[in-house]
């Protein structure tokens, strides 16, 4: 007999929860067996029905249980204004899947995180289906943030609706945007006084003047000179 997969919040009583799986056939020979239930909810019931007056014992070695969605939190960092493609890797998604890009002092699940954020470009918002992926992966291109600072990937499966902020309940990005490194003034064309940088030795003695630009990157912190035409970085991975 096929075995039944029953999900939801009763603890109790497995009939008052969802069934979502009822045809799970185990295998001998195929192992281990992989079967999919797309429900939410605390407990997972799995359910032998046998006809007759005999009753069999089932007995189940180990059971893993996979959520679907995105797998962990992915971290990104991007710069202001530049447009970037923002790609998820986990289980079951679908085509159905939406995100929303919200600021990091809203939590995922509250009632305006179906919004997208106004600092998101409108023209190229993620705001309705991926641009590609499959079973395991999914993408949404050309993504654009016109302000700095941090903000919240939260994610909703397709088979909520994703119409209220419960059904984007979970954070699965964080994305910080920094600012555009800006050159400290000329025309762009090799510097040529005597103070300034010739294969890096001079910056190395030269103290820093104005600065003029600042930005930051995972490992460095770069600055840009008003003078000098230089830009120079300080390596604080070390």
């Amino acid at each position: 007999e096929p075995i039944r997969m029953y999900a939801g919040n009763s603890p109790e009583i497995w009939r008052d929860n969802l069934l979502c799986n009822p045809q799970v056939v185990l295998s001998r020979e195929t192992q281990p067996t992989i079967a999919s239930c797309e429900a939410t909810g605390r407990y997972l019931f799995i359910v032998l029905h046998m006809q007759g007056p005999r009753v069999q014992p089932l007995s189940l070695c180990e059971v893993e249980v996979s959520p679907r969605g995105p797998a962990g939190t992915l971290h990104t960092l991007q710069t202001v204004g530049q447009m970037f493609n923002l790609e998820l890797e986990g289980l079951a998604l679908s085509a159905q899947d939406r995100i929303r890009i919200v600021g990091n002092d809203m939590l995922c699940g509250d009632q305006n995180s179906r919004l997208m954020d106004p600092a998101v470009l409108k023209i190229t918002s993620p705001s309705g289906r991926r641009t590609r992926g499959g079973w395991t992966t999914e993408a949404w291109d050309y993504v654009q943030i016109d302000k700095m600072g941090i903000y919240k990937v939260c994610w909703c499966g397709g088979t909520r609706g994703c119409q209220t902020g419960d059904d984007f309940g979970m954070h699965v990005a964080t994305i910080i945007v920094n600012g555009v490194m800006m050159t400290s003034g000329g025309t762009g064309e090799p510097p040529r006084a005597a103070d300034q940088i010739q294969n890096n030795e001079s910056a190395l003695v030269t103290k820093l003047r104005e600065p003029y630009g600042l930005a930051m990157s995972a490992n460095r912190v770069f600055f840009s000179e008003r003078l000098g035409h230089r830009v120079r970085w300080l390596d604080i991975a070390k």
